[in-house]
This record gives C-alpha cells, structure tokens and sequence, in this order.
C-alpha cells in the first residue's frame, strides 16, 4: 500500500475513470504539484509545537499571523503564551471571550462588567474593565507591559464598546497575630485602719 508522500494520482482514481485517456494525461499533469504539497505537509506540525519552538521562530510566526501586540524582548513564556491566545483570538475577535483571552495571555486576570450589567444598567456599549497584571519574571508589571495589555484589550474588544480601565495589584501576604507574655506575681494586701 503506497503512503501519502509516494502516492500518485493515477494510483486512487477509479477503475472507470483510470481507463480514460484524458483523464490520466490530467492526473499526469498535476502529479508532480500534488507531490510537491504532499513534500510540505510536515511544515503544518508547527502548530502543535508551539511550546517547543525557539523565540525567533515565534517572531515570525506573530508577523505571519499579524499580531496586535507583540514585543522580541519578551521572554519566551510568554511569546509562546500570546501567540496560542493569537489563534484563538482572530476567531472570536469582538466578544468578552476575546477581552478575557488576551489578558489571561499577558499572565493577567480580568473582570469584566459590561453596562446591562450593573444596577442601574449604565450607558450602552461600556465596560468596566479590571485587571490585575503579572509580569512574567515575577516583578512588577514595567510601563510597557501596561500598554500591551491596554493595545491588546483595544484590539480584541468590540470596536463599539468604551472602557474604563483600571489595574489591580496581586499581593501575596499574611495576617498573623504577635503577642508576648511576662510571667509575673501578684499579692493582694487587705487591710484594715
């Protein structure tokens, strides 16, 4: 049985269809284009390989795909984060899910409340949009990881919507209680004059 990178058109047509003399000068004809597809199907792998591909290949990919928010100096993490949001979002562009999918993509967490949301509902077409941005490094989130995340959330939202846009800080802590003790005696003197 021949696989598909050694298969001729003329070896899967038809009985009826492989005795027809125009039909196999046309299956002769467009061989040699259909095995020089077959000879790239391999390069579609790159796709479920994202995680493994280096930050260079990553650089070109977002320009291929036409990427809203893109920076080379980003660490890798988060090239591959934001080019697998890249997919997802071309295809849902202008919905919540969008707004929600490329801020998770930055590392951040976002609360939308659109205005059918809020008691009284409040003008048509805004949001209220919090997020709370990590830097990837574990640092504090640098000016320019703001504005990605403000070109990113314009790119993705519905271009009718107005926002309010607020950051939130994630802190990590504890409460705790201090106390100390002093061992000490006491003596009651009761006394009469």
């Amino acid at each position: 049985m021949a696989d598909i990178f050694n298969v001729s058109l003329l070896d899967v047509l038809p009985p009826n269809l492989a005795r027809d003399p125009n039909v196999i000068a046309m299956s002769k004809a467009i061989d040699d284009e259909l095995q020089a597809i077959n000879n790239l199907i391999y390069k579609t792998e790159i796709y479920s390989v994202v995680d493994n591909l280096d930050s260079v290949v990553l650089d070109h990919l977002a320009w291929q795909w036409n990427a809203d928010t893109w920076r080379d100096s980003w660490p890798v993490s988060l090239k591959r984060s934001v080019f697998k949001s890249i997919i997802r979002t071309k295809r849902i562009k202008g919905t919540r899910a969008a707004v929600e999918d490329v801020v998770n993509s930055l590392g951040g967490e976002v609360n939308i409340t659109e205005w059918f949301e809020t008691s009284p509902p409040g003008e048509p077409y805004t949001a209220s949009i919090v997020a709370s941005i990590n830097s990837f490094d574990g640092a504090v989130p640098s000016k320019e990881m703001l504005e990605d995340t403000l070109r990113s959330i314009k790119s993705a939202k519905s271009a009718r919507t107005l926002f309010t846009f607020s950051q939130a800080a994630n802190v990590s802590g504890g409460v705790g209680i201090v106390g100390a003790c002093q061992p000490a005696s006491y003596v009651r003197l009761i006394g009469e004059c």
